[in-house]
């Protein structure tokens, strides 16, 4: 498991880098906001539901759950209603960091090209590629663990939702006090808790 999500992490986040890199050398030339909204959607919309859909399928079978009808319905709706925002929000942001460093280049006295061109190039680093690929990973991994829930509890298998964390050095404060606890009872909202957040929720019978 330790192993397949590396792979994933390591998968989008190469696509994310050369996704923004694509994106940079466009938008500083000729900005088409819906365009690049579309060509990301179409790149994540498919890495999402299949993260989504192996996960949601793992955890019906981990209980030995016969049927598995309704997931991909429940992934699939997930994945159309989120992919959208995801993208707003990751164009949006760079749109507003370009608006201002462009601002503090006609504002500077000084300014060089060089130091101009230095700062666009921190709003595509691979960097922010990455931090983007694990945090909707996590995302994608609970929303798979979320329709396994929902489908398992339909067909009359009712299941806790605990948190899980690997209880290291590395976990924050914020979700720390979260591990081994329960849906409903310490938290709501499933991972991520906040940006890179890396845990993720387990199902155990009611």
């Amino acid at each position: 498991m330790e192993r397949e999500r590396e792979e994933d992490e390591q998968r989008l986040t190469l696509l994310l880098t050369e996704l923004l890199a694509e994106q940079r050398e466009r938008v500083l030339v000729d900005p088409d906001w819906a365009e690049e909204d579309r060509i990301l959607i179409e790149e994540l919309e498919p890495v999402l539901l299949e993260v989504a859909l192996r996960e949601a399928r793992r955890t019906v079978r981990k209980v030995e759950a016969q049927k598995q009808d309704g997931l991909f319905d429940r992934v699939l709706a997930w994945v159309a209603r989120y992919t959208f925002d995801l993208v707003t929000g990751i164009n949006q942001t760079t749109r507003d960091r370009l608006a201002e460093v462009l601002e503090q280049y006609v504002d500077r006295t000084g300014m060089t090209l060089g130091e101009l061109n230095e700062a666009i190039g921190f709003i595509f680093t691979p960097e922010r590629a990455n931090t983007i690929a694990v945090t909707e990973l996590t995302r994608a991994y609970g929303e798979g663990v979320k329709a396994a829930a929902e489908e398992l509890n339909s067909q009359g298998a009712p299941m806790l939702e605990i948190w899980h964390t690997n209880n290291d050095e590395l976990v924050c404060d914020e979700c720390g006090p979260l591990d081994n606890t329960q849906r409903g009872e310490d938290w709501e909202s499933y991972p991520p808790l906040h940006p890179n957040c890396r845990c993720d929720v387990v199902l155990e019978m009611a």
